[in-house]
């Protein structure tokens, strides 16, 4: 049995796949994410989808919420009403 630990994935898609593909998970293998799955990578979403699948593959799989996730469901458990948004220009009150 291996164990990896995989974090700070931050939305690179293209990264993630290319070290899945090196480290070619087994079914008695434990992938353990330590979050930051979003980020300033071009596919975040792209990402969370490809890593939704592979835990459905034989082994372990273990997903921890990182800081960005968190912020992420922060702010959407704390949005305003959109009656009360603002968008102003900068420099402009």
């Amino acid at each position: 049995m291996r164990k990896f630990c995989i974090g700070d994935i931050r939305g690179d898609l293209y990264l993630l796949k290319k070290l899945m593909d090196r480290i070619g998970p087994g079914e008695n293998d434990v992938m353990i994410f330590l979050g930051s799955y979003l980020g300033p990578g071009s596919d975040s979403k792209g990402v969370v989808e490809y890593l939704l699948n592979a835990r459905k593959k034989p082994g372990t799989w273990i997903f921890l919420k990182g800081c960005y996730e968190f912020m992420f469901l922060h702010s959407i458990g704390n949005r305003p009403p959109e009656d009360t948004i603002r968008f102003r220009t900068p420099g402009v009150v």
